[in-house]
């Protein structure tokens, strides 16, 4: 089961994320999200100075501008312009970032 993200902008509105053109691709799975928690939770766990992450997906740079522009029809105001933060629930640190791909050329997803 998905569950439903979040996207929030600066004044503190958010919009479901699951229904936006492009966006909800990333929307991960419950059970995905999870697994992630657990695992940066037992990194805080080993060493309390790590901060956790986010689930990182990159993305081309025309990819990322399209998605930007369908999330503008619903929420002015964005927090960022150049990455897109799926929350859980409002007033929460975001779960997954999509932001653009570096030059190396590939689509990949990482927790750097």
């Amino acid at each position: 089961m998905t569950p439903t993200y979040y996207i929030q902008n600066k004044k503190g509105v958010c919009v479901n994320a699951n229904k936006i053109k492009g966006v909800k691709d990333y929307c991960l799975p419950e059970q995905t999200v999870r697994m992630h928690l657990k695992l940066e939770k037992m990194k805080m766990q080993e060493d309390t100075s790590y901060k956790p992450r986010p689930l990182v997906f990159s993305v081309d740079k025309d990819k990322l501008k399209e998605m930007i522009l369908e999330v503008k029809k619903k929420a002015k105001d964005l927090v960022g312009e150049d990455h897109i933060a799926l929350q859980l629930q409002s007033h929460n640190l975001p779960v997954i970032l999509i932001v653009e791909k570096k030059d190396n050329g590939k689509e990949k997803t990482d927790n750097q």
